[in-house]
């Protein structure tokens, strides 16, 4: 069996990367490269390995690859959004409430804060001393 070049190994990652945004299963994505591309079990698990790199940046840290998985994927659902449902209202709120999941996920959205401030003058200790010393 012949080597795959550079840019068809480069090919085939991109594919099993499309695969996976598709939400196919990693048993499917092995079977699926096992028959297109006539290769090994474990050359099909290589693929899919890299595949999975491609999407974190760091290997260390699993959360990064799985948000940019999402991420992807949620572009790609923008993306192959009808153009007849995109200018719907409807559609209109679609696409904005799947940016904004996008903003959440790539942590560009600004924190929200909440302040709670109380004067110490309201609470009068003396008062709930009291009452539990006459029980």
């Amino acid at each position: 069996m012949a080597r795959a070049t550079k840019i068809e190994k480069e090919k085939r990652i991109r594919q099993c990367q499309k695969w996976l945004i598709d939400c196919e299963t990693d048993t499917d994505i092995l079977k699926k490269c096992q028959s297109k591309w006539g290769i090994t079990r474990r050359q099909s698990e290589n693929y899919l390995k890299d595949a999975y790199d491609g999407f974190r940046k760091d290997e260390e840290i699993k959360i990064e690859s799985k948000r940019a998985r999402r991420i992807a994927r949620l572009n790609k659902l923008i993306k192959d959004m009808d153009d007849q449902y995109r200018k719907t209202p409807q559609g209109m709120n679609a696409i904005g409430r799947i940016e904004k999941m996008i903003i959440r996920l790539e942590g560009s959205e600004s924190p929200r804060q909440h302040q709670v401030e109380t004067k110490t003058a309201d609470i009068k200790p003396t008062k709930f001393i009291n009452a539990t010393a006459d029980r």
